[in-house]
């Protein structure tokens, strides 16, 4: 009962408006200050999975990766981002290519490396 009384509270606090006044706030203004660029980082590590990964170790398919981001906001539903992801990706083909490094031994796979 004092769980439902206490719900019942929270809603009614909801239901209040804390500073904004839709008389003297444009909310489809389209503002473009130069305050509203931001940047992003991140790394960390990935695990390609492919059709002939299942042929390696997982642990032999862990590979780095690294992002990072620089966007701007042009309204609050538009915005740009430009981004670089990536760094290494580790997997095995069932047919040689571009990236192998070479056969495994005793199977028809090759291990794959594309670094970016």
């Amino acid at each position: 009962m004092l769980l439902a009384f206490a719900g019942l509270c929270a809603a009614s606090f909801a239901q209040g408006s804390y500073g904004y006044d839709s008389n003297t706030i444009d909310r489809h203004a389209v503002v473009t200050s130069p305050g509203r660029w931001f940047f992003s980082v991140g790394g960390g590590v990935e695990v390609l999975l492919g059709n002939g990964d299942a042929q390696g170790d997982f642990g032999d398919r862990i590979s780095r990766t690294f992002n990072a981001a620089i966007s701007k906001w042009f309204s609050p539903v538009i915005g740009l981002r430009l981004m670089y992801s990536g760094i290494q990706a580790k997997g095995y083909s069932s047919s040689p290519n571009s990236f192998s490094k070479g056969q495994v031994a005793g199977t028809n796979y090759y291990k794959q490396n594309l670094i970016t």
